[in-house]
């Protein structure tokens, strides 16, 4: 892996204007599941799904997530637009099972769904 990252690099550079390769996409997503230890990949969030709960996280993706993933999670906004690694769409189904498959503090109705 570290030969083909060295390859990209001196092939490419390093920048944030052009969309990474697949190679480095495929290497960033690797290196980002190595960094979650195992142990951490399973737990469930401890926080119960509570109307307080949901309202707490409205707000909190209000003020600190919506400015660049757009009210509705889309990430068609002018900051999320011209962010680079993109902003991902968080409700187009890729990106909501890959979340689900390696996001530590996943619910376990998350999980039931994945299965």
């Amino acid at each position: 892996m570290c030969l083909v990252a060295g390859g990209v690099f001196l092939f490419r550079g390093v920048g944030a204007r052009d969309a990474p390769a697949e190679a480095e996409v495929r290497i960033a997503r690797a290196l980002r599941h190595a960094a979650i230890a195992a142990a951490e990949r399973g737990r469930v969030n401890p926080a119960p799904a509570t109307p307080e709960v949901v309202v707490e996280a409205r707000d909190h993706f209000a003020d600190h997530r919506a400015s660049c993933h757009g009210n509705d999670g889309r990430g068609q906004t002018g900051m999320g637009q011209l962010m680079n690694p993109r902003v991902p769409d968080m409700t187009a189904p890729a990106t909501r099972r890959r979340a689900r498959r390696s996001a530590p503090g996943r619910s376990s109705r998350s999980r039931q769904r994945a299965a």
